[in-house]
């Protein structure tokens, strides 16, 4: 019989006790409830997108909290081992002393989108069984605790915070980390070392920081059992290791946005699980190869905005599942390989090089092909291949002859851009059975005769662009169809017509430019132009006078005249207490050889306390000084501040469209994205991420639009602190110094200032 000492089982009976004590079903309810009020009026919040909060569930009535939700208990022990609790509105901060630390037991923990603020608690390291943390789009601000590195976790997640400071040594003792993301943060420095012992991870996201590297590239190859790399928009400054391959189950992998040099690895592309490589906007220069086993599973590759030159790489039949390809913005030269034949592509962008020769019919077949501001100097002929594609991008080459009229067979064409070409001809009669046409740029070419009267069955036709031609005659009234025409140009011309009036019955007509035609005749008409934002109508043989009344529509500002209530009232004062204090304000355009459009975008969620509606606001700059601006109540209700902002998104980038395409008529073509700033993490993500998920699904389709904008490079979303946010000005009351702090970012100056007239 063994014999225990009196103190040694006091000690046992007493830590047994502490336990029992720990996983007591009261105690733990109680923490619970605790952990609940330490975040007042988070209950009433509700969870658009996955119903009531769960927090509704947690009451006193209810004795039983592992029936709770988002609350997960031993089978056997019953104590709470996890707790998830996505999309509630705390908005407040981790307490150290938090009663949510009494969970000793806890292995799982969960508080994303939860509008956490404050620093990370150190006391998170003391719950010694946490294997799991996600702590994800929040607002916390701080340094990752090093107490974090005391535990045993599988998986840390603390990426779309506001962290700061370097990685601290610590995390490198997480030897069992199988998925690191600390992406979407502030935080810099080298990648440490001890990174090497992380060989179980799968999952590493650094994405969207300032970190500049170290030896941790160097070892990168040593992290066999990767599959997800996210290393983008960091300041890396090196090579990538030549051995890559060694990855050998890697899927996913994203350098772009960063400063890395030398030759591309080659290595990269006979990884046999890979299916998506993404090195964008970097410095890899020299000739571009894909080696002699491509990897089969390759879905996408992005190589564009590097310093890649001399030929297209031939070796590329190997590629069986490649859908998309982009090479634009480097220098590649010579034809486009017959190989490419071998391709099913789905999105093809070679814009932006020094390619030159005819175009392959066999191109035909893409769905999304854009080879502009290249050297080609004609297109393929083949009764083989259908063209069937959605848009048709040969911009800015050297084309010649006839327009082809096999483009216009596509059942799904939606953009045409030929112009700045040599084409030569009459305007193609063909398109008239083009229905699904929104999109026709054919300026600066060498077309003649007349427009023909052709576009009665155009109704989904936004853009018409025929500016700097050699056409004659008269505007088609067939335009009258267009109905959703929001951009007319036939500027540059020989039209010869009385001003056409009945064009104002397009209700979303925006920039209409006549000039520099032989236009003739007085200008008048019945109704005016209600939508209309731009028109150029000089050089032209116009007479009489122009009525003061006829391009501006006030009937939205004065619809309230005729019964006016308190609540318009109110409106007034608030409007007129911001024009006080600008009366003396304007806006200075100074001369700018270097066009420079930029604009910002926020959204006030919920502020119609009637309809619970949330307001959108852009505001877009030339230089420094703004050009447009907005501030406008959305139709529908939005169910979240991420759906709210990243309509404000879309809204702003219809807006961008149509200035670039402005400032490129007046000025030169804008060769990168027009940069669009907003302070909302998720709305940024959900703009950048092209993949449709439970998230979104429920956003209608329209407010999508500026995924595609940024898909195709005409647009980048981009963060901002939310204090440098000067769309904030068009969303929300503002104390008065943050109101003329943004105020003067909108490139306002006091006139009183300047000489001169105004």
């Amino acid at each position: 019989m063994m014999l225990i000492p009196r103190q040694s089982f006091s000690f046992f009976f007493s830590a047994s006790l502490i336990l029992n004590t720990l996983a007591s079903p009261t105690l733990q309810r109680n923490a619970l409830l605790e952990f609940k009020n330490e975040f007042p009026g988070s209950v009433s919040v509700h969870n658009e997108l996955y119903g009531l909060s769960p927090l509704s569930s947690w009451n006193t009535s209810s004795d039983d909290c592992c029936s709770w939700k988002g609350v997960t208990c031993d089978a056997k022990s019953g104590e709470v081992i996890s707790l998830v609790l996505i999309w509630i509105a705390f908005n407040g901060s981790l307490k150290s002393n938090s009663s949510l630390f009494k969970l000793q037991h806890l292995r799982h923990l969960s508080l994303s989108y939860c509008l956490l603020r404050g620093e990370i608690p150190s006391s998170l390291g003391n719950l010694s069984h946490l294997i799991e943390l996600d702590l994800s789009n929040n607002y916390l601000v701080g340094e990752i605790p090093p107490s974090i590195g005391n535990l045993r976790l599988s998986g840390l997640n603390l990426e779309a915070n506001h962290l700061i400071g370097k990685i601290p040594p610590s995390l490198g003792n997480l030897s069992c980390l199988t998925s690191l993301a600390l992406g979407w943060n502030d935080l810099s420095g080298n990648i440490l070392i001890s990174f090497a012992n992380f060989n179980k991870m799968f999952f590493l996201s650094l994405s969207h920081n300032k970190f500049s590297g170290g030896d941790f590239l160097r070892i990168l190859p040593n992290l066999t059992s990767l599959t997800f790399l996210l290393l983008d928009d960091n300041h890396f400054k090196s090579t990538l290791p030549s051995d890559m391959n060694r990855l050998h189950i890697l899927k996913y992998v994203d350098v772009s946005g960063n400063l890395f040099f030398g030759n591309f690895p080659t290595s990269i592309f006979s990884i046999p699980s890979l299916q998506w490589v993404d090195s964008h906007e970097n410095q890899f220069e020299g000739n571009l190869e894909f080696g002699n086993t491509p990897s089969s599973s390759l879905v996408s590759v992005d190589l564009a905005n590097n310093n890649f030159c001399g030929p297209l790489p031939e070796c590329v039949s190997g590629f069986f599942n490649l859908s998309y390809l982009n090479l634009s913005h480097n220098s590649f030269i010579g034809p486009i390989p017959r190989s490419m034949s071998k391709l099913p592509l789905f999105d093809l962008d070679l814009s932006y090089n020094k390619l030159q020769g005819q175009v392959p019919s066999f191109l035909w077949k893409v769905y999304m092909l854009r080879l502009s501001h290249n050297s080609f100097t004609s297109l393929g002929k083949s009764l083989e291949e259908v063209f069937n594609g959605c848009r048709f991008d040969l911009s800015s080459n050297l084309l010649q002859g006839l327009i082809p009229q096999w483009i216009f067979q596509s059942y799904s064409l939606d953009v045409l851009d030929l112009s700045n070409n040599h084409f030569t001809g009459s305007f193609p009669s063909f398109l008239m059975n083009s229905t699904t046409l929104t999109y026709i740029n054919l300026r600066r070419n060498n077309l003649s005769g007349s427009l023909p009267d052709i576009f009665f069955n155009t109704t989904e036709l936004q853009t018409l662009d025929v500016s700097y031609n050699q056409l004659v005659g008269k505007v088609p009234k067939s335009l009258i169809h267009c109905s959703k025409m929001e951009f007319l140009s036939l500027k540059g011309n020989k039209i010869k017509d009385t001003f056409p009036y009945w064009l104002e019955y397009l209700g979303s007509l925006r920039v209409m430019l006549l000039g520099s035609n032989a236009f003739y005749g007085p200008i008048s008409a019945p109704l005016g132009f209600p939508t209309l934002r731009v028109i150029d109508i000089s050089h032209n043989n116009f007479n009489g006078t122009l009525p003061q009344d006829y391009f501006v529509n006030w009937l939205d500002m004065s619809s309230f005249m005729q019964s006016p209530r308190k609540p318009h009232l109110e409106a007034a004062k608030k409007i007129l207490k911001y024009v006080k204090t600008t009366l003396g304000m304007g806006l200075m355009y100074k001369y700018n050889a270097k066009v420079s459009l930029y604009g910002f975008t926020d959204a006030d969620f919920g502020g119609d306390l009637d309809g619970r509606k949330s307001t959108s606001g852009f505001v877009f700059l030339c230089g420094d000084t703004s050009v447009s601006w907005c501030s406008k109540k959305q139709a529908t209700v939005s169910l979240s501040t991420t759906e709210a902002e990243y309509k404000a998104s879309t809204l702003a980038a219809q807006e961008c469209i149509w200035l670039r395409r402005l400032l490129e008529d007046l000025f030169e073509p804008i060769n990168k994205p027009v940069a669009i700033y907003g302070d909302n993490q998720s709305a940024i993500k959900l703009a950048n991420n092209p993949v449709f998920h439970a998230r979104t699904k429920h956003i209608e389709l329209e407010h999508h639009f500026i995924r595609e904008k940024v898909l195709d490079g005409t647009i980048e979303a981009l963060e901002v602190r939310s204090e440098d946010n000067v769309a904030d000005i068009f969303t929300k009351s503002l104390p008065k110094g943050q109101f003329e702090l943004l105020r003067s970012k909108l490139g306002m100056v006091d006139k009183i200032k300047f000489k001169g007239e105004y």
